[in-house]
């Protein structure tokens, strides 16, 4: 697998001095910030080292490839360590080099040449232990062995890592294209055809390249949500046809977004182990298509990925994604590593979206309170252990007699003598369309009718809600999980035994008059999920809805 070290650029475009520096590079990373502040700006300069790298000198090859106002020489800056350079065994070099220590490099003579002022401080006895290495060359010498042992690790590690760079711009077609050449810099859509026709018809011993070509045709078939439909290149390599439905269609006929996916997916999955510059991948692409994409390049490719994009779709905490808020103060560029909700929130204000262009949670649950949400959450992690709360829902909590207050319906507005008077309910819907909710069935039997508002909710909501068949969630709470934990409190005189139309605090009193379980049932049921395993989800219609409500999670999360 591909991998890139930490590295940095300076002095070109709207990269100043100072530069900036990506570390913690991972799989896809992506670069979103307002226009004009310099997302496109690493992306190029990838691409135009890339297309020099064979000869440096003619890099850079026109004014609006340097920086515009300082006339210094373009350099990268390269984090190393001493391991990687053989410097492990001499332990004073620490003194003088950190461990990891960053070296600047600029373009000359074909060559990418070391700042050799950081290594002018080397002290007399660390030269003389690593003469010693070097049959006591003299210390100039020395040192130009240092830099030359240095540098020959840039040329192995960075200069051919960068010489394996992809660029694809905004604006992609298909064309007819007979060359098939795989020194591509630049990939707008041309070649692709010619490419995936001998994919579809590979050589004796490039039998791989119809796998990948397989590839391709299964992300279309999810992307149509068609199972039997069939990618086709025809001898006259001028267009690809999609065979679907006894129906013979060229790509073309479904439409842009579709268009711009196959081609965007069938160029990666032809370069493997490429480092690859995509331009706002978004164009042409509904948000569930982007998803979709995102996926794909997670799952199915090997590739290194730089992204800039203006889509909130890409601003997703996934292990392979990273992702990088670009700012431009008018004067230079900088790069900060968005890791928190302060950064996500700075990024879609800076994007423009307002809190009523998004839904910032994918689905809520709403629950009474804290205590609901706590056993929730573990019984859907023993059973989703993926779904992560914040991401893929949130819960939200109605505060018991408060649910007689809201509605799960939206209606309109009625203007009255110039004013607006609202429905006097407030509407959850409005917060988050997504929406399911969780309610203690309450009463003395599991036959009693369910009270005004909690019918006129479930009325409202459908099949997403979920009434406990038990007096309240606690009775969901196995035997074996109650007695497990009251094993570790004072004054327990008996075995608990749940009676799904008590009250739970009612029960664990005639064993333990000391727990007042409802004056503390935050500090309980923190206490009490500890002892819940896979077996204590049989108990009542737990594990039916438990998966009913994963699906609907999974649902939203599509």
């Amino acid at each position: 697998m591909l991998k890139i070290q930490p590295f940095g650029i300076k002095n070109f475009r709207s990269f100043d001095e100072n530069g900036i520096f990506l570390d913690e590079i991972k799989k896809i990373n992506i670069f979103i910030g307002k226009n004009n502040s310099g997302k496109s700006t690493l992306l190029r300069f990838l691409k135009y080292f890339a297309q020099h790298s064979k000869k440096l000198s003619d890099f850079p090859h026109s004014i609006e490839e340097e920086h515009r106002r300082n006339g210094k020489p373009i350099s990268i800056t390269l984090m190393l360590t001493h391991e990687e350079l053989g410097f492990s065994n001499f332990n004073r070099l620490n003194n003088i080099l950190p461990n990891p220590f960053i070296c600047d490099y600029f373009f000359r003579n074909n060559k990418i040449q070391i700042n050799e002022n950081i290594l002018k401080n080397i002290d007399t006895v660390t030269l003389i232990k690593m003469q010693k290495q070097y049959s006591g060359a003299p210390q100039a010498t020395l040192i130009k062995a240092v830099i030359d042992n240095i540098s020959n690790h840039v040329e192995r590690n960075y200069r051919n890592i960068f010489n394996n760079v992809i660029y694809i711009p905004h604006f992609r077609v298909v064309n007819k294209n007979d060359s098939t050449s795989n020194d591509l810099f630049e990939i707008d859509g041309s070649n692709i055809i010619s490419k995936m026709f001998e994919m579809q018809n590979p050589s004796i011993g490039q039998e791989f390249q119809k796998e990948q070509f397989i590839k391709i045709q299964k992300f279309v078939r999810e992307l149509l949500k068609l199972n039997t439909l069939e990618i086709e290149i025809p001898h006259t390599k001028d267009n690809i046809f999609i065979n679907m439905h006894n129906n013979r269609l060229p790509l073309e006929s479904f439409g842009t977004g579709i268009h711009q996916l196959v081609i965007l997916c069938s160029a990666l999955v032809m370069n493997e182990n490429k480092i690859v510059c995509i331009e706002e991948p978004e164009i042409h692409l509904h948000p569930e298509l982007q998803r979709k994409f995102l996926d794909f390049l997670i799952e199915e490719t090997n590739n290194i990925y730089f992204i800039s994009t203006h889509s909130n779709v890409f601003v997703d905490f996934h292990n392979d994604l990273k992702i990088n808020h670009v700012l431009y103060d008018g004067i230079s560029t900088k790069i900060e590593q968005v890791n928190s909700s302060d950064n996500i929130y700075e990024v879609l204000n800076d994007l423009g979206y307002k809190n009523s262009d998004l839904l910032q949670s994918n689905g809520i649950i709403w629950v009474e309170g804290p205590s609901d949400r706590i056993y929730l959450n573990k019984w859907l992690s023993i059973v989703a252990p993926e779904l992560e709360e914040g991401l893929h829902y949130t819960i939200m909590f109605y505060g018991g007699k408060l649910l007689s207050h809201l509605t799960l319906q939206i209606k309109e507005s009625h203007k009255i003598n110039g004013s607006f008077f609202e429905n006097d309910l407030i509407e959850l819907l409005k917060i988050n369309r997504n929406a399911y909710v969780f309610i203690d069935r309450d009463g003395q039997t599991t036959k009693a009718s369910l009270n005004r508002t909690k019918k006129r909710i479930k009325g409202e909501i459908g099949n997403s809600n979920w009434i406990t068949k038990g007096r309240e969630v606690e009775n969901y709470l196995t035997e074996n999980t109650i007695n497990k934990w009251l094993e570790t409190k004072d004054k327990t005189t008996g075995i608990f035994v749940n009676n799904i139309n008590y009250k739970i605090e009612d029960s664990i009193s005639k064993v333990n008059t000391n727990i007042k379980y409802n004056l503390n049932k935050s500090k309980y049921s923190k206490e009490i999920i500890e002892y819940i395993d896979n077996v204590d989800l049989d108990i009542l219609d737990l594990r039916k809805n438990i998966n009913l409500l994963i699906a609907k999670i999974k649902q939203w999360n599509k």
